[in-house]
């Protein structure tokens, strides 16, 4: 039998803030290229699906770093 999963509010509203955090960095980056390459300011809006696709797998690679770490805290707290 197949069980539920059930994803709290809380986690939720959590990932998405983080997720957010991550897009404003990844926008921030945009911005530093823009300026250090000195183009023009319409590739803030036109290239947006690259920042999108950045920040989606800077969060990809927070999530397996978030993961790693809870899987060693958790050994950490078994052994003690």
């Amino acid at each position: 039998m197949i069980k539920d999963i059930i994803i709290k509010a809380k986690t939720i509203k959590q990932e998405l803030w983080v997720f957010f955090g991550v897009f404003i960095f990844a926008f921030c980056l945009n911005i530093y290229a823009i300026l250090h390459y000195k183009t023009q300011w319409k590739e803030l809006y036109t290239h947006i699906h690259i920042v999108v696709l950045l920040a989606v797998g800077l969060y990809v690679i927070l999530l397996l770093l978030r993961s790693i770490f809870c899987i060693i805290k958790r050994g950490i707290k078994k052994k003690v």
